[in-house]
């Protein structure tokens, strides 16, 4: 079992509930844009930097395929925008249907910002009976990997959520995201004008990965696109 509660240092557990809950239990969302596919939203952040951002975006791929490139540590560089290096500290549970990771990325700030980088946990869960999975990303403490004076330690909560559309070989995917960068950008304007840029850019990326021929299916949600057939639908395969 993942104890994806008790992991040393994580930073504002209890808050834990706020993007847990489904992007439609949230309201007041200001729509920003729509450009390449990806729809983005934002509102007043609730718990750190100035605003909650959402984006979302439908993937011309199968959840199976999403999925494989999601989880894969390996390919996160290459779709996650701005993304320097990274290291992966431990990863923790069967990987069957619930899995946490512990992760460090280094992002390329723009000159002459100083770069930033998060140190997080995040925790994957998925729920066949609703075809879909979900990754909650927490800001940690972790002795392996202390502030190295390469970056400006940031803050991140995030929820992603990766939904199989039935009957369609396709994927909706939807980002909810509170982050502060700290620094002299807390509150700076930077922030704000980047606040469409990089979930458009991260979910661009990572649906054009998925979306690749070479791409190979999680066989454990290959049938989550079938229509609803008695006795199918829920199982893991």
């Amino acid at each position: 079992m993942i104890r994806a509660f008790s992991v040393p240092g994580l930073i504002s557990i209890s808050l834990l509930a706020v993007l847990v809950l489904p992007s439609t239990a949230f309201a007041g969302w200001n729509h920003l844009e729509t450009e390449e596919g990806v729809e983005i939203y934002e509102r007043q952040a609730r718990h750190m930097g100035e605003q909650t951002v959402k984006a979302v975006v439908e993937v011309d791929a199968p959840i199976g395929q999403v999925l494989t490139v999601f989880t894969d540590p390996e390919e996160r560089k290459e779709w996650t925008y701005r993304a320097r290096e990274q290291k992966v500290l431990q990863i923790d549970g069967d990987e069957e249907r619930k899995w946490l990771e512990r992760y460090w990325m280094r992002i390329n700030m723009p000159f002459p910002v100083s770069d930033r980088d998060y140190l997080v946990a995040k925790r994957y869960e998925l729920h066949p009976e609703e075809r879909k999975l979900t990754a909650h990303i927490r800001s940690i403490n972790d002795d392996r990997k202390p502030d190295s004076g390469c970056c400006v330690r940031a803050l991140s909560m995030m929820q992603y959520t990766l939904e199989a559309i039935p009957g369609e070989n396709r994927t909706r995917v939807v980002l909810i995201a509170e982050t502060d960068l700290r620094g002299n950008l807390s509150s700076g304007r930077l922030v704000r004008q980047n606040a469409p840029t990089w979930p458009r850019e991260t979910l661009r990326k990572l649906a054009e990965r998925a979306e690749a021929n070479d791409v190979p299916v999680d066989e454990r949600v290959a049938d989550w696109h079938e229509e609803d057939q008695p006795g199918k639908r829920g199982e893991l395969r």
